[in-house]
């Protein structure tokens, strides 16, 4: 059973624009196409400091962030953290491997957010996007 993606835009879309933040090249790339071919349109960075920059030059039109936890430069919890005290009201999702880290924990203590554990499928990937966040908005 492989990723077969919706071609076509729901109606009721709330999420139609997504910051993808991931350090690993190849997974950023594939992960942001299956994401383009599911309707969504894709900003992406490969760091927490690159991703505050592509928020700051895309602000309000940003609709999620969906973003590794462990990267080089500034890891996702403090990439989010900075977007947020500015006020931002943005909705996240944090992919990783590592999900018993301390510093993880201690740096999203006061965010709502959803977490997805790699490896996940594209499937997962789309199910958290349309059900976790477009149906708590």
């Amino acid at each position: 059973m492989g990723y077969h993606p919706n071609t076509e835009k729901s109606h009721d879309q709330f999420v139609k624009i997504i910051l993808f933040v991931e350090d690993d090249d190849a997974l950023r790339k594939s992960i942001a196409l299956g994401l383009e071919l599911s309707g969504f349109t894709v900003y992406t960075a490969s760091n927490g400091l690159e991703g505050i920059e592509v928020y700051k030059k895309h602000k309000g039109e940003i609709d999620l962030i969906i973003s590794d936890v462990i990267m080089p430069k500034m890891n996702g919890p403090k990439m989010v953290q900075n977007i947020k005290k500015e006020g931002n009201n943005v909705e996240v999702i944090f992919v990783s491997g590592y999900n018993n880290d301390d510093d993880f924990q201690k740096n999203t203590a006061n965010y709502d957010y959803k977490y997805l554990a790699k490896p996940f499928t594209m499937n997962s990937l789309i199910s958290t996007i349309r059900v976790g966040i477009n149906h708590s908005v």
